[in-house]
């Protein structure tokens, strides 16, 4: 469907109302989460990563993964912040000011 339909061409808000339609009983199918499953997985995606790290991801808060990927350039210093965060218990705000 990606290739058949643009991005722009509200490919993602049709996809969120599908799911949600879909799946009424499941919530975090809005558009603006979509962007943001689409980006994780681009930026997680550039580098292989090992399994361990991908235990790791699942393991932490969404909102943390949101902010890993926004203000993280490289998945190296990504993962260096979601071992931390899961080590010392970080919340999203102590997760900002150490980044």
């Amino acid at each position: 469907m990606q290739t058949k339909y643009k991005w722009g061409s509200n490919f993602l808000k049709n996809l969120s109302k599908d799911l949600k339609k879909a799946f009424p009983e499941v919530s975090g199918f809005s558009e603006r989460n979509l962007k943001y499953v689409r980006q994780w997985f681009l930026f997680w995606s550039k580098d292989e990563i090992g399994q361990q790290v991908v235990a790791q991801l699942v393991q932490i808060p969404w909102g943390s993964n949101i902010v890993i990927i926004s203000q993280c350039k490289e998945t190296k210093e990504a993962t260096f912040y979601v071992k931390n965060v899961l080590e010392n218990g970080w919340s999203r705000n102590v997760l900002l000011h150490h980044i």
